[in-house]
């Protein structure tokens, strides 16, 4: 028997926490914010007191095709200020290079310059969990992926860290230099949803490392975030349906507002932030190195700890799991993860008959 996930709060009101106002301050922008991993890391930067720009297509009502979901940056913005920090919502379309562009025109206008940039902006179509009609195989799905994650997903992260990376160095700034934040997955391992879509995280991965490599004389870290199983609304959602794969368990998955807490983390420490600038950084992993806690207090095991990955095949092929205080907490190289994953994960495509 399955433990009942764990409640989303933060999509109904503020929690309440006692983390410290440590990013006052701040100049942040968190691109994709109105919803899911990006609202969480907004509102992580605004619960430290930073100033928390919010992107999206959905100022005050859901993009179209994303009503089931809700979410808007308005939404946002306003929880960012309720939780201590300043939440400017700003209607950007990331396919849009004009309008990018005058987002970093008013930052520079408005502060003369920026310490984060998260970069979470990504063209996901709805139905690409291939559970509401999706083609599964890449020549059924044809180029209409490749054609949403690439220009809002992989071009548009490069065309934002472009137009930050002047922002985040330079004589305007006091202290240490900035920090660009991609937000990735374990997709970028391993077969994920598509193929388009782990192309896509494997692409900013590499972008990633190579941004890092020209920033660090400057100061300036650049990094991924990869987090765990997270209860965003489209999980919420589809676990509601009775339609979430078994490779995603919302029992042992993470907040939104959990990933929000590790970039908190970086960006009050600046030289650890550069420790991890061109690498992977799991959210997790970083909670029990820094301390950092979840929504609830607790720390979830990282996707690649055995503390989560023994019940979660225990509960995907129907055997019980042994008990917690028997599982080490060892986590397997990154290197063994990658390839193809084992079929009882994801099912290749049948063969017609």
């Amino acid at each position: 028997m399955l433990r009942q996930p764990k409640p989303y709060k933060i999509l109904s009101c503020p929690i309440k926490c006692s983390v410290e106002k440590n990013l006052v301050g701040k100049i942040c922008i968190v691109t994709g914010a109105s919803r899911g991993v990006g609202r969480g890391i907004a509102l992580g930067l605004g619960e430290a007191g930073a100033t928390v720009y919010v992107t999206g297509r959905s100022l005050e009502t859901p993009s179209e095709g994303f009503g089931v979901l809700g979410g808007t940056i308005s939404a946002t913005a306003q929880l960012i200020n309720d939780l201590g920090g300043v939440g400017i919502p700003v209607q950007v379309d990331h396919g849009n290079d004009e309008e990018v562009r005058a987002l970093f025109e008013r930052v520079k206008a408005e502060h003369g310059r920026l310490d984060v940039l998260v970069n979470n902006a990504w063209g996901v179509p709805m139905d690409i969990d291939n559970l509401e009609g999706s083609p599964k195989t890449f020549w059924e799905q044809g180029p209409r992926y490749y054609d949403a994650m690439f220009p809002v997903g992989v071009r548009s992260t490069f065309v934002a860290s472009c137009l930050a990376a002047p922002l985040l160095m330079g004589p305007q700034r006091e202290g240490p230099g900035g920090l660009i934040v991609n937000v990735s997955s374990f997709a970028a391992l391993t077969y994920t949803f598509c193929v388009t879509y782990g192309t896509a995280k494997a692409a900013v991965e590499r972008m990633t490392s190579d941004m890092a490599f020209e920033l660090r004389p400057f100061d300036v870290a650049c990094l991924q975030l990869w987090p765990g199983v997270v209860r965003s609304e489209r999980m919420n959602y589809l676990d509601q349906k009775g339609e979430l794969p078994s490779a995603f368990n919302l029992s042992r998955s993470e907040s939104p507002i959990f990933s929000g807490r590790a970039v908190a983390a970086l960006v009050a420490d600046h030289a650890r932030a550069m420790l991890s600038s061109g690498q992977r950084v799991v959210t997790a992993e970083l909670a029990e190195e820094l301390g950092f806690t979840d929504e609830d207090g607790t720390q979830p095991p990282s996707i690649r700890d055995l503390r989560h990955m023994v019940p979660f095949v225990c509960d995907t092929i129907g055997m019980p799991s042994p008990p917690a205080w028997m599982l080490p907490a060892f986590k397997v190289p990154f290197k063994e993860m990658e390839g193809e994953p084992p079929e009882w994960l994801f099912k290749p495509p049948a063969k017609p008959e």
